[in-house]
């Protein structure tokens, strides 16, 4: 970062000298990049915070500028974000588009909430402020000039949604047969259209910042768009967002009878049978966006671990699209024994310790004494090191199982051409044999 350059900029854009006295990157962010300014305008001492784009984003995430104009409508509204400050078209200035807006005081790092917030049992009066927020998001409307960059709103969002995720699975390539088979419940059970309002697109417990059990901001509006109310609902409820709290239903903080009062307090009452659809069209979102996180990785545009690490949520999330179909369409799955993950033997070509001993002797040593003595702003990348490490040896571990043609298993799937009991059964059994190496403790779960 050129803080010269920028400085010159924001002393022009605030109409008074800004001087920078710091700037750290703050964490997070896979997609953005989040900046911590500390400066001082016209003598005075504040802190904001600068918003730009990383090497390589996603084609559905806004560009900063429309963020920062959602930013304007949003704070106009009075919803609790952060006062946007100033925009920067100019991509000389850092190389990229950015705003700036002031610093708010909370966290918003999900797992540590979702801590907080299981320890008490939940926090009802949180969620119930949460579901308000919303309400108050959702009384922006179309047609607003200010946010003409959003488009029309689709004239049917639950098949525009179908319609979108298939586009996504096409231009990824990779077959991916379970998505596939949620995408087909979907389209069969799309509800009717409702009267269009802005939905954030990322309401999750990671993005609004909490102080003192209160929120103070809700952030990153960068997947914006006009789309039914129920799909903020669902993506808030839905179990990938709960961060290990499974009974904790609203964003892992507290009750969904609690986060939809709140919202009925501000807006009209959600229609509880549209929820399981976007609960599901969530889910499956999520997983896209993990596939597509991952392949950012693998092309090269942008090498990163946690963009790899990403990736490897996709078999969890496979596995409670299975469950959200069976539960969309009726159908009672008894609970069974769980079923043996097929093993290696051991490799002939290795003396003992073997490769995954190798493995995990490396990663005891990394969180037994490298992580103690790290400072404490690497801890996270140290931990992401020791999860990438723990995959690699269950992959060494674990057998293939069986054989399956995913593309035509896709195809068949995407057809209507499927046998859907043999069909059921054999995407649980593979979903489950991915999750034994990229999380088995997800399998506890279902």
């Amino acid at each position: 970062m050129d803080e010269a350059r920028l400085g010159a900029w924001l002393s022009q854009a605030a109409g008074a000298p800004v001087a920078i006295r710091a700037a750290s990157l703050l964490t997070g962010g896979a997609i953005q990049q989040n900046w911590l300014l500390a400066v001082t305008r016209g003598g005075a001492p504040e802190e904001w915070v600068l918003r730009t784009d990383n090497a390589a984003t996603l084609a559905v995430s806004l560009p900063r500028l429309e963020e920062f104009a959602l930013f304007q409508a949003a704070h106009a509204a009075g919803v609790t974000v952060p006062e946007p400050l100033f925009a920067c078209a100019d991509s000389s200035v850092l190389g990229a588009p950015f705003f700036v807006m002031r610093r708010v005081a909370g966290r918003a790092t999900a797992h540590k909430l979702a801590k907080e917030a299981a320890a008490k049992g939940g926090d009802d009066a949180l969620v119930r402020a949460l579901g308000r927020e919303l309400a108050r998001i959702h009384r922006i409307t179309p047609p607003r000039t200010d946010l003409a960059f959003l488009g029309a709103p689709p004239a049917d969002p639950a098949q525009a949604f179908v319609a979108a995720m298939r586009a996504r699975l096409n231009a990824a390539g990779t077959p991916r047969p379970v998505l596939e088979w949620g995408l087909e419940a979907l389209s069969r059970h799309a509800p009717p259209p409702l009267p269009p309002v802005l939905n954030h697109n990322d309401f999750r417990t990671g993005n609004l910042m909490v102080e003192g059990g209160r929120l103070t901001a809700v952030l990153d509006w960068e997947f914006a768009a006009w789309g039914d109310p129920h799909a903020d609902l669902g993506w808030f409820c839905a179990p990938c967002w709960r961060f290990g709290n499974r009974a904790l239903e609203a964003g892992g903080l507290g009750s969904r009878a609690a986060f939809l009062a709140g919202y009925a307090e501000a807006a009209a009452p959600p229609d509880p049978d549209r929820l399981p659809f976007w609960e599901l069209a969530a889910t499956l979102r999520w997983a896209v966006i993990a596939a597509d996180q991952g392949a950012r990785h693998l092309s090269g545009r942008e090498r990163g671990l946690e963009l790899a690490l990403t990736a490897q949520i996709v078999p969890e999330l496979e596995l409670d699209i299975l469950a959200q179909v069976d539960g969309l369409e009726g159908v009672a799955v008894q609970p069974t024994a769980p079923e043996a993950v097929p093993r290696h033997a051991p490799s002939p070509l290795l003396e003992a310790p073997d490769a995954a001993d190798l493995l995990a002797t490396a990663r005891e040593a990394l969180l037994g004494k490298l992580l103690p003595a790290l400072p404490p702003a690497l801890h996270y990348e140290a931990r992401m090191a020791a999860n990438a490490i723990a995959i690699a040896s269950r992959a060494i571990g674990v057998a293939p199982g069986f054989e399956v043609d995913l593309a035509a298993l896709a195809t068949e799937i995407r057809n209507g051409t499927a046998r859907r009991e043999e069909v059921r059964a054999l995407l649980r059994r593979l979903a489950r044999l991915r999750c034994a190496i990229s999380n088995p403790r997800a399998l506890g779960a279902t």
